[in-house]
């Protein structure tokens, strides 16, 4: 009987888990105006898209004529991580989503850079 208890509490929280996942991706699908101002002139601001699609979300950045995929993206609870690769150098980014915007760091090899988005409204 305990085993059973265990096993039905352990599926009722993989639906929970499972359900707000989804949410939050939903949440993120779209497109962010971005401003990261102590960054190089080029990637100071631009556009960062999420795109969910079968319950997996892919990203990119673009900032003038650069479109720099996101690899390695993590979507746990409100915090998003990914890496960028750019002139072969990576760097990595965590990003808290409250509402409509986001706000995070990039971490670069000369250090950090804060970053803000805000979710363009849809049309």
């Amino acid at each position: 009987m305990k085993n059973l208890i265990f096993i039905l509490s352990l599926i009722g929280l993989g639906t929970l888990l499972l359900s707000i996942s989804e949410n939050i991706n939903k949440e993120l699908n779209g497109t962010w105006n971005f401003v990261a101002e102590d960054a190089p002139a080029p990637y100071r601001s631009g556009i960062i898209e999420f795109v969910e699609s079968d319950g997996k979300v892919t990203g990119k950045m673009l900032s003038g004529n650069t479109t720099l995929p996101m690899t390695n993206l993590v979507i746990s609870n409100d915090s998003i991580t990914y890496e960028l690769n750019i002139r072969s150098t990576v760097l990595t980014a965590l990003l808290i989503k409250q509402n409509d915007s986001l706000k995070g760091k990039v971490f670069t090899p000369e250090g950090e850079m804060q970053i803000t988005a805000k979710k363009q409204s849809k049309k």
